[in-house]
């Protein structure tokens, strides 16, 4: 389960390109996916099948984007705000973004990343889920610590 941020919870990041978001508070999920990884540096803590990350990790949404003139992003689309003020692939953008980031120290396998990316995209409804999925299998890192 997924603990869900509040609307300040997610904001633009005012910084330069690549990153385009920084997480305003702790964010953390739970998965079996997780299950028997442990991991823990200054941005990121794994273990129970819990992760944690820390307020100030950024990260630059799904991929390919690249920031043009004016600070707008032409690039594969982190679909429209929910509720809770995130964008819907945002929140399997930022994990991916994690293990893509430390792959060489976290102990998961490219296969649980993928499967974990596709769990949250279809949880916070994004319709375009499989393609995101099938694209990050495809075109993402090709090994993992765990592989």
């Amino acid at each position: 389960m997924t603990a869900r941020m509040p609307v300040t919870g997610l904001a633009p990041r005012a910084a330069p390109p690549p990153w385009r978001y920084e997480l305003q508070s702790d964010f953390t999920h739970q998965s079996p996916h997780l299950a028997g990884i442990s991991f823990c540096n200054e941005w990121v803590l794994i273990d129970g099948g819990h992760m944690l990350i820390r307020t100030g990790y950024a990260w630059n949404g799904c991929d390919p984007a690249l920031r043009l003139a004016g600070g707008l992003w032409l690039g594969t689309p982190d679909g429209p705000r929910l509720a809770d003020g995130w964008r819907q692939t945002g929140r399997a953008s930022l994990v991916h973004d994690v293990f893509c980031q430390w792959r060489e120290q976290i102990p998961i396998t490219k296969a649980a990343t993928v499967a974990l990316f596709a769990d949250m995209l279809r949880a916070d409804g994004w319709p375009l889920w499989r393609l995101y999925a099938a694209a990050v299998a495809r075109f993402g890192p090709r090994r993992f610590a765990g592989d």
